[in-house]
């Protein structure tokens, strides 16, 4: 995941300044929700889950602003997922919404494809990344949880999802566990 100093080297991109929005006050682009207040929060300990929840929607959009995704929520990861993927400002789609419920892999990659969506799974017939090279496609975050619950799925992308700068992950296979995830470029170059 995501380190400190990977997260602020764009922090120009994320919080600017507007005389005509809150005094000038640094705030989070796109909203009107002042870093000042944030940070106070953080300082008298209030979780970033916290601070998202009462902010949802200014943070959600300053989130979609920057880093939205078009999402494809395979059929194997819990419902949930897609209402927490939009509250963190991502457009996800569900197979059942798209009438996909119990259609083969093919089906299912063609529409992600069709609709340029980065697709999620736990379907281990998407983790060939010869056949899905990146660079090839929209992307492929597959998830391998040794207990793959309802909870540790959920657990898993949400802190993924506000960690790290997901955005960055378009047109990759991403591989993610519990302990470590690993990003396959165009040209198979590997995260650490």
């Amino acid at each position: 995941m995501s380190d400190a100093t990977g997260n602020l080297k764009n922090y120009e991109e994320r919080i600017v300044r507007d005389k005509r929005i809150c005094g000038g006050e640094p705030v989070f682009k796109g909203t009107r929700v002042t870093l000042r207040t944030v940070l106070a929060s953080l300082a008298d300990g209030d979780s970033a889950e916290e601070i998202l929840r009462d902010f949802r929607r200014g943070l959600a959009g300053y989130r979609s602003s920057a880093h939205s995704m078009k999402i494809k929520l395979d059929e194997n990861l819990p419902h949930r997922l897609a209402t927490l993927l939009k509250n963190l400002g991502h457009e996800a789609h569900t197979l059942h919404e798209e009438r996909l419920v119990g259609h083969p892999d093919a089906d299912v990659w063609e529409a992600a494809q069709k609709e340029s969506r980065f697709l999620i799974t736990q379907d281990l017939d998407f983790s060939d990344s010869r056949k899905f090279a990146p660079g090839s496609h929209h992307g492929i975050l597959l998830l391998r949880l040794r207990s793959p619950s309802r909870r540790n799925l959920i657990k898993l992308i949400e802190e993924m999802f506000q960690k790290d700068n997901v955005s960055e992950w378009a047109g990759c296979f991403v591989v993610a566990t519990k302990r470590k995830i690993r990003v396959l470029r165009s040209g198979h170059t590997q995260n650490p």
